[in-house]
């Protein structure tokens, strides 16, 4: 993994964690990215350790 795939996912998990809205769409988190949904998926629970689903 790279340095980007680290600052990506750390960005989405600050959003996250700051957002009102509790169930953001696998497919929005990912195309805010530019991924597709499920590299997007792989890569938010290789760094993060659990699903996006399961974080949020």
């Amino acid at each position: 993994m790279t340095r980007d795939a680290y600052n990506q996912i750390e960005q989405v998990l600050e959003r996250l964690m700051a957002s009102s809205d509790p169930s953001v769409s696998l497919s929005v988190l990912a195309s805010d990215l530019g991924f597709s949904e499920g590299y997007f998926q792989r890569l938010f629970t290789e760094w993060a350790g659990v699903s996006p689903k399961k974080f949020q």
